[in-house]
């Protein structure tokens, strides 16, 4: 299949003719357009908008200036195309873009619109050259999404880029910034008509003067009616102009010397520029298909005497097509004469496009002869959902775009992939939607459905259940292990499939053992088929497993890796990076290098949030965010990151992600020393905990982790030790069992905490070495510093202790560096500006509270009802965990809470 979908004739101006008439009276406005940012070539059809436009590319080039052309059609105006095309079009004008070029060649595959665009402009930027920008043909593209693209562009491009568009109308978008600034340059139809002496020219001294006089008047300087009347003139030397008459009766004198033109030459000539004329381009071979003869390159070169209607799209001559008003009459005849032949041309034309692997082609004149059927066939035919896993959502997307919806359920399958498509960029409601109006394939047992649409239900289906998160459990992890064994070898996307799951559901039930072993034979066995898509998803498998592992100098390894397989496949704005990305950024929030994560993770988030991502991602990417967001700007912060992932939760209807951005909301508060706040989080029946819960159903196993992680903060801050050891023994049983040792390592820590504050300082130092020898050599820093302020008495302890014991000095390095970075992070808090749990009208209440003032004076003071001011009370009451007014002005002195 050919995946380079870019028509690389739609990035050439057409070849200039030797006899081509140069209008130097333009030279005017040519020359302004090193000050001008815009220029608009406006005019109805014929009147030499290309052909201008092309001489000016000529001498644009001859002055240094990169060119950029691209020809528009009906298909430009989705935005992802039309952002492909024009990234394309700059880098062959010889712009360096890096592997942005590739990731435009790949239809933007697994690439943020808006991501790309800002690539664009800062490589631009970058360019030392004039870039001028053409794009020709404007009007065929009828998109406000595209006019918005175009707007944007110019705005923000360099003043060194300049933009120069043709077409029928004028576009919408903003130009009257431009006209203000004198940096606007327009050419009307006024312009453009021939003058008397460019007509005399053109039409060439052979013409006597009575006809010329009478050509000349009756064409009006229309560029195309003079074109077409000098080739009906090179035969009939001294005929007459043709009487006023025949061109009433024609309608259009630019169709009447077409039709002479046409009916006087040969019949196999006319037979081929008729049939060609459903093509947007053609050459010799597409043509032979198209007319069933095997001789239409000796046609092609028979036609130079018509160069002034067919033009060559590239230097070697390989490609042409039609002027687009000798097309238009040459559409309408084929229409009047010979309707019947038209789908079947269509459906030839179809054939060759898919022969020659350009499926967009192939689809768009499998819908032109009528037949859906073929053009569905097409996709499926190239893999189906398939493509997306092969080639990113790009070649997907200008597919399916062609079909509506309800052509795409008239056939399963498609349907299918359109569901797919809709996972890949984010909107699951859909997508569920699309494959919940299937299930009926499957419960009546396949007798409605072959083989194949059944097979692409089962894996876009477990595709989705990922996405959405549906429980599972170890018996459909078995059967995904059998049906693993019986993969197709031969059937690449059939065995990726079934690799990338075996690899994701064992982490989903917290595995981490098998979920390693998985990731790697699937890796090798990828690597072996060439599928990079989904190879790319079992590196983040395997990174997640092995930090789930606590091994985080090979975690960050191997999501490095798939980054630069992302990257180097994708381009440096793609999806796979962005997540890689999201997955660095814990990695380094894991080694408290908090600038480099929030890097990391500053564009990431907003990534995955809107497109493709499922729980193993988002819950890591969150968890170390809110950490990013406490280190760079205190409390609230980091309830907004948390705010966030709850959002995001609802939106994707994500239980687990729900309970788990509450738990984490819970135990934060209580790090905080919120704890009133910390309880009433904790109370929600969502977060209620049960010891041993994670046997009976160990899908739970994060929400039951970080819920008895939060329980366990608020107990030690309120000094509650009863049932601390049973919930801590609970969860490192479910951290071993799953050989989670980040998990174990976090219980470990509490129950060396608690042994602390229980006055046995000897026994909590002892258990937290254990831990910290493990932790050490992986650089694991944020296990500590996010725990309750109590641990660094107890690294105090341990320090000590080591050297009691004579331990290595590498140990004791490490707890100097978690003392250290807990100071220096207390320090940063203290330099911020005051963020903390009360909002700026209970700050405003407090301050006046604390002044003294009653209810009363407090309301008039601030104008609110005495009701109002009672409601903040209570608030302040709860989130400082009082009880009374006195109270709450202690605590609030002590955290200069006040306003």
């Amino acid at each position: 299949m050919n995946t380079n979908w870019i028509i690389e004739t739609k990035l050439c101006p057409p070849q200039l003719w030797r006899d081509l008439i140069v209008r130097r009276r333009l030279d005017g406005e040519f020359l302004r357009w090193r000050q001008s940012k815009l220029g608009l070539i406006i005019a109805p059809a014929g009147y030499g908008k290309t052909s201008l436009l092309a001489e000016w590319c000529e001498r644009w080039s001859q002055e240094g200036a990169h060119v950029a052309w691209l020809s528009l059609d009906d298909n430009d105006s989705e935005l992802l195309r039309l952002m492909s095309y024009l990234i394309a079009a700059i880098s062959n004008a010889g712009v360096r873009l890096g592997r942005l070029e590739m990731a435009a060649r790949q239809g933007l595959a697994d690439t943020l619109t808006d991501a790309a665009f800002a690539s664009l402009i800062n490589q631009l930027a970058e360019c030392k050259q004039d870039v001028v920008v053409v794009l020709d043909d404007y009007h065929r593209v009828q998109s406000a999404e595209a006019d918005k693209l175009l707007d944007a562009f110019i705005a923000s491009a360099p003043d060194h880029v300049h933009v120069f568009i043709s077409g029928r109308e004028r576009p919408k978008i903003i130009h009257a910034t431009y006209r203000a600034r004198d940096q606007l340059i327009e050419v009307g139809s006024d312009a453009l008509k021939f003058t008397d002496t460019e007509a005399r020219d053109l039409l060439g001294p052979a013409i006597s003067a009575a006809v010329l006089d009478g050509l000349i008047h009756q064409t009006e300087g229309w560029a195309v009616a003079l074109q077409l009347a000098k080739l009906w003139c090179e035969d009939r030397h001294d005929a007459a102009a043709p009487k006023a008459a025949d061109l009433l009766w024609s309608g259009n004198v630019a169709d009447y010397f077409a039709e002479q033109i046409l009916f006087e030459l040969e019949p196999s000539l006319q037979e081929f520029l008729l049939k060609t004329s459903i093509l947007e381009r053609f050459n010799a071979d597409l043509a032979n298909s198209i007319c069933g003869r095997g001789d239409c390159g000796q046609i092609l070169s028979s036609l130079h005497k018509l160069h002034a209607l067919i033009f060559p799209l590239d230097r070697d001559q390989c490609w042409f097509r039609c002027h687009h008003l000798f097309s238009d009459f040459l559409k309408r005849t084929l229409e009047k004469e010979r309707p019947q032949s038209i789908p079947t041309l269509h459906g030839a034309a179809s054939e060759w496009f898919e022969k020659e692997g350009f499926l967009v082609e192939a689809v768009e004149h499998a819908k032109a002869a009528g037949d859906t059927v073929r053009a569905a066939g097409v996709v499926l035919s190239a893999g189906g959902w398939r493509l997306i896993i092969e080639y990113g959502v790009g070649i997907a997307s200008s597919l399916l775009q062609q079909f509506t919806a309800e052509e795409v359920r008239r056939f399963p399958r498609l349907q299918i992939c359109q569901a797919y498509h809709c996972m890949k960029t984010g909107d699951i409601a859909r997508a569920h939607r699309l494959l919940e109006e299937l299930e009926p394939l499957r419960a009546h047992g396949g007798r409605e459905a072959d083989a194949a649409t059944l097979r692409d239900y089962e894996h876009v289906s477990g595709l989705l259940h990922r996405y959405e998160d549906l429980p599972m459990n170890f018996a459909e992890l078995a059967r995904t292990r059998e049906k693993l064994k019986s993969a197709d070898e031969n059937d690449p996307g059939d065995l990726a499939v079934r690799l990338t799951e075996a690899c994701l559901q064992p982490l989903v039930l917290g595995d981490i053992e098998p979920a390693q072993a998985a990731s790697s034979e699937a890796i090798r066995r990828l690597q072996a088929s060439g599928q990079v898509l989904p190879l790319n998803y079992c590196y983040f498998h395997l990174g997640l497993a092995q930090y789930h592992a606590l091994n985080l100098n090979e975690a960050e390894a191997t999501i490095s890796e798939a980054r630069a397989l992302a990257e180097e496949n994708y381009g440096s704005d793609s999806g796979l990076k962005n997540i890689a990305d999201g997955l660095l950024g814990v990695m380094r929030a894991e080694r408290d290098d908090m600038g480099a994560a929030e890097n990391f993770l500053s564009s990431s988030l907003s990534y995955i949030e809107r497109h493709d991502s499922w729980l193993e991602i988002f819950a890591p990417v969150y968890q170390a965010s809110a950490s990013v967001a406490y280190c760079a700007e205190g409390h609230e912060a980091v309830l907004a990151v948390l705010a966030r992932g709850e959002m995001t939760a609802q939106r994707r209807n994500l239980d687990r992600l729900q309970t788990l951005m509450l738990a984490e909301r819970g135990r934060w508060l209580a790090y905080f020393g919120a704890l009133a706040e910390a309880g009433a989080v904790l109370s929600d029946d969502r977060l209620a905990f049960s010891v041993g819960a994670w046997r009976e159903d160990p899908f739970q196993w994060r929400r039951h982790h970080a819920v008895g992680m939060a329980r366990l903060c608020l107990q030690l801050a309120e000094r509650r030790p009863d049932g601390a050891r049973e919930i801590i023994d609970d969860l490192e049983a479910a951290a071993e069992r799953g050989g989670r040792a980040y998990d174990a390592a976090q219980a470990r820590i509490f129950r060396a905490l608690f042994s602390y504050a229980a006055k046995d300082e000897i026994n909590g130092a002892a258990q937290l070495l254990k831990v910290l020898s493990i932790a050490a050599p992986q650089n694991a820093r944020r296990l500590f510093l996010e725990m309750p302020l109590e641990i660094e008495d107890l690294l105090r302890v341990c320090r000590q202790q080591s050297k009691l014991r004579a331990s290595g000095s590498f140990l004791r390095s490490f707890i100097e560096d978690l003392l250290e970075a807990g100071r220096l992070r207390r320090m940063r808090l203290k330099t911020h500006k005051r963020l903390d749990l009360l909002s700026a009208r209970e700050r405003e209440v407090m301050s006046e509270l604390s002044n003294g003032a009653r209810n009363k004076e407090i309301a008039r003071v601030l104008d609110m009802t005495e009701n109002t001011v009672k409601f903040h009370l209570k608030n302040i009451f709860a989130k400082l965990g009082v009880e009374n007014r006195a109270e709450a002005v202690a605590v609030a002195r002590e955290r200069s809470l006040t306003a």
